[in-house]
């Protein structure tokens, strides 16, 4: 648009103005940057996520190992479809 237009035709000027201020005056020249990145930089939001989440609780004390050791190959397997291991 045009006000984008005429940022960006101002951009070697604006640069110069900074240069000065930063030169004369350091605080105010990070003033100043920081103020501009609000205009350049995305704001971070808060977000709040309320979910309810069902927990199942299995017992595998009555298996054997090679039992457990199946249950593992199927859960590294069913977590990871790829096979690429991590």
């Amino acid at each position: 648009g045009f006000f984008t237009e005429l940022i960006a035709g101002e951009l070697t000027n604006i640069k110069k103005s900074l240069d000065k201020i930063r030169q004369k005056n350091p605080a105010q020249y990070v003033s100043l940057l920081i103020a501009l990145s609000e205009y350049c930089i995305p704001k971070l939001q808060r977000i709040e996520i309320e979910a309810e989440v069902e927990l199942e609780v299995y017992d595998f004390t009555q298996l054997s190992v090679k039992e457990l050791k199946q249950v593992d190959e199927i859960t590294t397997k069913a977590l990871n479809p790829s096979g690429i291991m991590s």
